[in-house]
């Protein structure tokens, strides 16, 4: 570790401690070098960002890698770790690490039982900070000794949440020396933690989109390639579509094995292997080998789907999985004709988390597979003998029927007559001998949009002009849609004929209608990722003062302990007080303890916008909305979803606007300008002004109905004259500031100077004393501070009270706040922390009356 990072370390070990505080870690970035330290930090954090937001798929694992290496470099530790679980949180395999020359790389996998302490508090998303390991609790004595025997001498290791699942932990570990981490380094360390997880979100979004249209489109090749398939070439398209699927999935083994349900055995016709791997027998005793897989596939009809060799039931079972190399696989059992059924299994002799998404979709494969060789079959039969085999036709799924040269229905399967009974009407009515093409006619003439094309399809088919004819067609009940897809093959026979089937296809289109709306809610989550970034540059830029609110009195203590109550909910606020009394520190005091916090708070000033802009500003905009409107822009409601908008100056909104403003606040929704489309957003609202709003309404400037929207919760920020006895305490908060950021030292202020400070009436309130001082600093020459006060330096005497007058003001303002109730939860007596009986006394000495 070099001097200056060691210098740093010390430094900040020296202002916060190893314990401090969250005000002891902000005030670090207000001392000497302070600031510098957290630009650097901003800068590593905006470049981190950057570089993974932009990142391609492709080059998003050296993105991260060389940002480790940055992350490394700026915390002046040895070692950077990123770190993946297991599905059960047992074990952490290592992902990416960034050692520094010397340093031992860190482990591949870590298990639970080696260091069971730190598990149970990473599977709590609750981090682990570790100056010392002889600070670790007795509990952690196995954590110790493995800690120490890898030579780390100091740690710090958080959670990562990975689209809301807690997919593994990043770690920061010391060798050369025990490290105190700070107050700081925690944050910034989660700060880090939070921007790499959204990365790595979006590309296992990514991933799985990709794999989604990689799978689809594979099912897709394969039902074409299967459709009017010559039987001599079924077994050889089976083979190659498992191969695929192999290469797909990037397993060992891709089966599709045939059960004898009456003989608990199973057949091997159809596989594909991956290079190097043991070869499987042709027939394997099913029932003996594997009992509780056969009892899952064969006499339940579930599938199994099974990470790692552990997960599976039953000693012989495990066993014989075991003694072939499985050590993870998928079966799932597809149904055929008695005695007959299938398995489509899928196996990899190492651990993997199968997606539950695709076993829909490997199961219609299966079906697709097993209906070749249904068809295989059944030509087969139809060639030794023209009679039809009912038992075949009985055994699909897929609603079929066959009508014979003229249209005339000569035979329809079980499945069929299951069909046309269910939906009545004219195919309630459909026996052999039926004209088939009447029905269609029928349809037709109701107006059914796809009639006409079946009609034409068929006829097409009969008379010989296409060899098939499909057609995706709705189907809908009162109790559900349904999607069939029809198909139309000719009878290979010389009276001629086709035959028709009907498919239910309506998972493969809900999924087709998932996978669309997975990519827009990709699309949505970049724009929302981009208008974030772009809205924390800003921030960053804007950013100035003092970071926490600053005082003692009993006055600004009613504030905060409001601030507590109301903090944890998603409760509206309505901040009420004069010009400059930090209404926006006290909406931002609320967000950052909120369950809202990892998110940044949206600031909107209803005030400093024109009248003109401020709906687009609020609700976003369509490209072309609006002259001038040259590209799409996402509204302060759009960036602030799951988050907090703060809207100052409230009643500075027009009544058009504050009707929209009321929607968003009772069902969450809006439109952008120029779009119809209505946009669902969960934002909770921190609205501010200095306005009574209750006359306003009187005023009828003002809605009545959005007021009492806002007014769930009112917080009044006192005015300074409420709290001389913080006045210095700001002041040296702005003294300590201003200096920091001129180079100068002033460590002196004069009695009368502070006293005339505290006399002063301060319409201005907190702004105008931060003004003040500012200007005191600047004239300021020696290390003494040069007061001047506005109007000459000469205090208001109304500024100054008798302790009887300020005793009745102070009640006063805390029966407003309790709407002037003195009793119970919440009453003015609890907060001023007196006997109810006793409040009584001295509002009847002082001449406060008990009713409002």
């Amino acid at each position: 570790m070099d001097h200056m990072t060691m210098s740093k370390q010390t430094a900040r070990n020296q202002c916060v401690g190893k314990k401090g505080s969250v005000a002891s870690a902000v005030s670090w970035e207000h001392q000497e070098g302070g600031v510098v330290e957290r630009r650097r930090f901003d800068g590593l954090l905006l470049s981190l960002s950057n570089r993974i937001k932009n990142a391609s798929s492709r080059d998003l694992e050296m993105e991260i890698n060389d940002g480790l290496k940055d992350v490394v470099a700026y915390f002046g530790v040895d070692r950077i770790s990123l770190w993946e679980f297991t599905g059960d949180g047992k074990e952490a395999g290592l992902k990416y690490f960034f050692s520094t020359p010397g340093a031992e790389p860190p482990r591949e996998t870590v298990r639970h039982d080696l260091i069971p302490y730190v598990f149970e508090k990473l599977n709590k998303s609750e981090m682990v900070e570790v100056s010392r390991l002889e600070d670790l609790p007795a509990a952690a004595e196995a954590d110790r000794q493995y800690l120490h025997e890898l030579g780390i001498k100091s740690f710090l290791i958080i959670p990562l949440i990975v689209g809301g699942i807690h997919r593994g932990a990043l770690s920061l570990a010391v060798m050369r020396t025990k490290y105190a981490w700070t107050d700081v380094d925690i944050v910034q360390v989660q700060r880090i933690g939070t921007v790499i997880a959204n990365g790595l979100d979006r590309k296992i979004a990514h991933h799985l989109l990709e794999e989604r249209i990689r799978f689809e489109t594979l099912i897709s090749d394969i039902s074409a390639r299967f459709v009017n398939l010559p039987h001599e070439m079924v077994d050889r398209e089976i083979n190659d579509a498992l191969r695929r699927v192999l290469e797909l999935f990037k397993v060992e083994y891709c089966v599709l094995f045939e059960i004898n349900k009456e003989e608990g055995s199973a057949c091997v016709n159809h596989i594909s292997y991956a290079p190097g791997v043991l070869p499987l027998p042709e027939h394997v005793d099913v029932r003996g080998l594997y009992p509780g897989a056969y009892d899952l596939l064969v006499r339940q009809g579930k599938h199994i789907c099974k990470t790692k060799l552990e997960d599976v039931k039953g000693e012989v079972d495990r066993a014989n999985n075991r003694a072939m190399g499985f050590e993870a696989a998928i079966n799932i059992p597809i149904p055929s004709v008695h005695p007959l059924m299938y398995v489509i299994t899928l196996a990899t002799r190492e651990k993997r988390n199968w997606s539950e998404e695709f076993i829909p979709r490997l199961r219609q494969l299966g079906g697709i597979f097993v209906g070749a060789l249904i068809r295989k079959r059944t030509e087969t039969i139809l060639r030794e003998s023209e009679e039809l085999n009912s038992a075949v036709l009985a055994s699909l799924n897929d609603h079929v029927v066959i009508l014979d040269r003229d249209g005339r229905i000569i035979e329809g399967n079980e499945a069929w007559e299951r069909f046309v009974r269910g939906n009545g009407g004219a195919l309630g009515s459909t026996p052999r001998g039926t004209k088939y093409m009447g029905v269609c006619r029928c349809s037709v003439l109701d107006g059914d949009p796809f009639a006409q094309t079946a009609l034409d399809g068929i006829h097409s088919v009969l008379d010989g002009s296409r060899e098939l004819f499909s057609l995706e067609y709705p189907c809908h009940c009162s109790t559900e849609e349904r999607w069939f897809l029809m198909r139309v093959l000719p009878l290979k026979r010389e009276e001629g004929g086709v035959v028709i089937s009907h498919g239910n296809i309506t998972e493969r289109k809900k999924n087709e209608a998932s996978l669309q709306q997975a990519y827009t809610e990709i699309q949505r989550l970049k724009e929302q990722l981009e208008a974030e970034n772009s809205f924390l540059r800003k921030e960053m830029l804007q950013e100035q003062g003092i970071a926490d609110i600053v005082g003692d009195s009993e006055a600004i203590k009613v504030t905060f302990q409001q601030v507590a109550q109301v903090a944890p909910t998603d409760s509206t606020v309505l901040v009420q007080g004069e010009t400059g009394t930090g209404k926006e520190l006290v909406a931002q005091a609320i967000h950052n303890t909120s369950r809202r916090r990892d998110k940044l708070m949206v600031k909107v000033n209803c005030a400093s916008l024109p009248s003109a802009l401020i709906e687009s500003e609020l609700f976003g905009r369509e490209k072309g909305a609006y002259t001038g409107a040259l590209t799409k822009q996402a509204g302060r409601f759009d960036i602030a979803h799951g988050s907090t908008i703060f809207l100052d100056e409230i009643g500075e909104l027009s009544l058009e606007l504050q009707s929209k403003l009321l929607r968003v606040l009772q069902e969450g929704t809006f439109e952008r300008l120029g779009s119809p489309k209505t946009i669902h957003v969960d934002v909770r609202v921190i609205a501010a002004t200095n306005r009574n709003l209750a006359e306003e309404v009187k005023k009828g400037t003002f809605r009545e109905d959005l007021f009492y929207r806002l007014n769930v919760f009112p917080i009044h920020v006192p005015p300074l004259r409420e709290r001389i006895g913080d006045i210095p305490a700001l002041v040296w908060a702005f003294v300590n500031e201003f200096t920091d950021k001129m180079g100068k030292k002033i460590n002196k202020i004069t009695k009368r100077d502070m006293e005339n400070l505290q006399r002063y009436a301060w319409p201005g309130n907190v702004r105008e004393l931060r003004n003040v001082i500012e200007h005191a600093v600047i004239v300021s020459s020696t290390d003494t501070l040069n007061v001047r006060l506005p109007d000459n330096g000469k205090p208001e005497s109304k500024a100054v009270m008798t302790l009887e007058e300020t005793e009745s003001s102070h009640i006063r303002n805390i029966l407003q706040l309790t709407g002037w109730r003195i009793k119970g939860e919440g009453g003015a007596a609890q907060l001023l922390g007196m006997n109810p009986s006793t409040l009584y006394s001295r509002m009847l000495k002082l001449g406060i009356s008990t009713r409002q």
